[in-house]
């Protein structure tokens, strides 16, 4: 066993595997999908329902007396080692909420083995299973030397072998910081706790959460994610360097869009009745479902196929069909005409580049994806992966409907499930919340009588409606100011009779205003009238000046 891994470190070292982390690049391409998905989500709205004036930008700060000590500092360690630049680094333990889901998308890749389990293959249900012998144990070597492995994983078989558990398991995983009941648990906090400052801790921590999942998700638009292709995906040498080696897909996207080159590619909302119907669904219409039957990933292109059958119109299509590790995308023919004349085809569909193929000096028809289908791809998977975050977002925070209070009732604009519960909470002037009454609402019901209300009393009153549908908790918030305070119109910052000329302004001064303060003369008597200006005649015309040369 042990001449088996020093032999392995030995291929390691001669292939240089040390590769970049096998996702969408957390810094840049994570970070920019998450703020887009919430821009493009309603968050803001309802985080100002939520108690939080300024919804998205609302200044939110982790405590450490509500932390375990020891929690506190590993998160605090992994703070420390995100760039300043990006946006999400927190300034001693405070940041903007969106800069909180930000954070929690970049974490979801701290360390980089956490990648195995971003990994879901829809037509069989696992997660990532690509190893091989010599490239598994070669893989777990290099977690360990530079990942973020252990050496006692290592020697237990636990380091990244190129397996992993799937990304639905690891949604609800008690070892996963970012998992769906931790989530669950800091959202009711922010929602119930008794102090602002408590409730602004747990909703960042929530947002941390949320963050991870939607990094997560976002893999789910990564074609090699959920098609169990890592060693050609991300085994692939980037430049001249051996040792320089990650996804082409993945860093064509960070370069050609950054972080900030996304906002082209907002969309709406996708609606799913639960948490995982956003990853995977019985009617293919999850994000793995749809980035796997609508795109090839290094590892899964067809094998190269001898010239004469690729020629064949009769032959090719179930050539190329057996060659393949899955039945879509489904390639019909290949173009004859193009393989004899041209150096690079291309096979489309609709108005996107699929796939590239040529002939080579071997007689053989080879596949590939080039810079184009690239190109293509991420034009039609980018906009997927804010649309299905945004409605992730929307699940998670409880959009069942939207909710106003007027004249005592609260109104909701979809009917309310069976076993909804009404709370109703009061704010003071402090941020204290107190809980003013508690009752169960019929299911249909969509205005609902708000009893118990304070008749004099002053601060926010906030109404929340709990429900849970498909086993997993959904909220509707509505606030209400009891003291509305009559303040009068501020005084504006500009006016047009600040920005008239010096001369308009001395025009409409009183004649009865009090003239400047006299001089006294030289003997020290103050003269009793102001004298008047002594005028200065126009000259007639302007004199005119000789232009002297310089030889003058």
């Amino acid at each position: 066993m042990r001449h088996y891994r020093l032999t392995t470190l030995t291929t390691l070292l001669c292939l240089g595997l040390a590769t970049d982390a096998p996702a969408y690049e957390a810094t840049t391409t994570h970070a920019g999908l998450t703020a887009e998905a919430a821009l493009a989500s309603t968050l803001h709205q309802t985080l100002r329902s939520w108690g939080f004036a300024r919804g998205l930008f609302t200044a939110l700060r982790i405590r450490q007396d509500l932390m375990d000590r020891g929690a506190f500092r590993a998160l605090h360690r992994q703070f420390s080692r995100l760039d300043p630049a990006g946006g999400y680094r927190p300034i001693r333990g405070e940041q903007a909420a969106i800069a909180w889901l930000m954070t929690g998308a970049v974490l979801a890749d701290m360390p980089a083995t956490n990648n195995r389990a971003h990994f879901y293959d829809p037509t069989s249900g696992r997660g990532l299973n690509d190893s091989r012998p010599l490239i598994g144990a070669a893989t777990a070597l290099v977690s360990t030397m530079e990942s973020g492995d252990r050496v006692r994983q290592l020697l237990t078989d636990s380091a990244f072998d190129l397996t992993g558990q799937s990304a639905l398991s690891w949604l609800v995983d008690k070892h996963n910081p970012q998992s769906i009941s931790v989530l669950q648990t800091h959202l009711a906090q922010a929602l119930q706790g008794k102090t602002a400052s408590y409730r602004a801790h747990h909703l960042a921590l929530a947002l941390l959460a949320l963050g991870g999942q939607l990094s997560l998700l976002q893999d789910m638009a990564q074609p090699a994610h959920v098609r169990n292709d890592y060693r050609h995906a991300f085994l692939t040498r980037l430049g001249t360097s051996t040792w320089y080696r990650g996804s082409r897909y993945e860093r064509f996207v960070a370069d050609s869009f950054g972080q900030h080159g996304l906002s082209a590619f907002r969309r709406l909302a996708v609606r799913k009745k639960r948490i995982t119907a956003f990853f995977s669904d019985k009617d293919w219409r999850g994000l793995a479902d749809v980035t796997h039957i609508n795109h090839f990933s290094p590892g899964t292109v067809p094998r190269p196929l001898p010239l004469e059958i690729a020629l064949d119109p009769q032959r090719a299509p179930q050539r190329i069909a057996d060659s393949m590790p899955y039945q879509q995308p489904r390639i019909h023919a290949l173009d004859a005409d193009c393989l004899r004349t041209q150096r690079t085809c291309a096979i489309r569909r609709g108005d996107r580049t699929l796939l590239n193929y040529r002939r080579d000096r071997k007689a053989r028809v080879v596949f590939w994806i080039g810079r184009q289908a690239m190109l293509d791809s991420a034009r039609q998977l980018l906009p997927l992966a804010i649309g299905y975050s945004a409605g992730l977002i929307e699940h998670v925070f409880g959009a069942i409907g939207a909710a106003t209070i007027e004249n005592g009732q609260l109104d909701v604009d979809t009917p309310l499930p069976q076993g909804a519960t009404l709370t109703l909470y009061l704010d003071d002037a402090a941020g204290q919340r107190h809980q003013i009454s508690r009752r169960s609402v019929s299911g249909g019901e969509r205005r609902l009588a708000l009893t118990d209300l304070p008749t004099n009393g002053s601060g926010q009153l906030t109404a929340v409606v709990s429900a849970r549908l498909a086993g997993e908790p959904r909220y509707i918030v509505a606030s209400y100011q009891l003291d509305k305070p009559k303040t009068s119109a501020p005084k504006p910052l500009w006016s047009e009779d600040a920005a008239a000329p010096a001369s308009q302004a001395a025009a409409t001064q009183p004649t009865s205003a009090p003239a400047s303060r006299p001089t006294p003369s030289p003997n020290g008597s103050v003269p009793t009238s102001r004298p008047e200006p002594t005028s200065r005649p126009e000259p007639t015309s302007r004199p005119r000046v000789e232009a002297k040369s310089p030889a003058q």
